[in-house]
């Protein structure tokens, strides 16, 4: 290879990695599923956050203090959102209830349900 062909080989690389940092930016999903795959540790907080955690994934991959800090950013809204999109608890479950209840609950819930699936 000659020089401009490394040259070119690199430009058209760094391309390809340019998109893809900016399909991670626009798709979080996508983002999280890659960095798991080389087995690293990823978080987010706010509002992405609570799109992006999943309890019972979380109770099969970290311990319940990672667990806990996974929910420590949220709002009390915040967390109740993620426990009815995950089938965890219903409003009627969560009525009364305040953040550590409710992280407590998502706990144990998501434990039982990682373990009917033989995870």
């Amino acid at each position: 290879m000659t020089d401009e062909t490394d040259q070119d080989a690199f430009t058209k690389l760094d391309r390809f990695f340019e998109e893809l940092r900016l399909e991670m930016r626009a798709n979080p999903e996508l983002a999280v599923r890659l960095v798991k795959a080389i087995g690293a540790e990823v978080s987010f907080e706010g509002t992405l956050a609570v799109k992006l955690v999943n309890p019972r994934e979380l109770a099969i991959t970290s311990d319940e203090a990672g667990f806990r800090a996974a929910f420590a950013a949220m709002t009390l809204a915040d967390i109740k959102t993620v426990l009815k999109a995950h089938n965890l608890a219903s409003a009627v479950d969560m009525k009364g209830l305040q953040a550590p209840e409710l992280i407590d609950m998502a706990y144990r819930r998501a434990v039982a349900k990682a373990a009917e699936r033989n995870v």
